[in-house]
């Protein structure tokens, strides 16, 4: 049984209850405007994430960075500078890690999208 709290008599919501009943799926419904929900369901609504934000951040770019070609990754980096707000902080800190990684920075990089290794590739701009 799916429980459903809602506050006006919107269409969608008639069409949601409709898709369920398709579905053979129960259904309950309460309007929360003429009956408020008690401490104990909205406790229910509660959730607390299982892993810190950060690392959470941090796993989803690794993964959306191990689709891209080693050769573009650099370029899709300065596009998506080009596109965020960023702190003043965020810059300087940015900018202290690229400094870093300057010192030891190959003058290219090899593209890994075919099993070569060669800059062959096939991703053209």
């Amino acid at each position: 049984m799916i429980n459903l709290y809602f506050h006006t008599s919107d269409p969608a919501k008639r069409k949601m209850l409709d898709w369920f009943r398709c579905q053979k799926i129960e259904t309950q419904t309460r309007n929360i405007m003429q009956k408020r929900l008690t401490k104990l369901e909205i406790r229910h609504f509660n959730y607390r994430p299982t892993v810190p934000e950060t690392t959470a951040m941090d796993k989803t770019v690794a993964e959306l960075f191990q689709h891209l070609c080693d050769m573009k990754k650099g370029a899709g980096i300065i596009n998506l500078l080009a596109k965020l707000n960023l702190s003043k902080g965020d810059i300087e800190r940015m900018q202290a890690q690229l400094d870093k990684k300057l010192k030891d920075a190959p003058s290219t990089i090899n593209c890994n999208c075919l099993s070569s290794g060669k800059n062959d590739c096939y991703i053209t701009d």
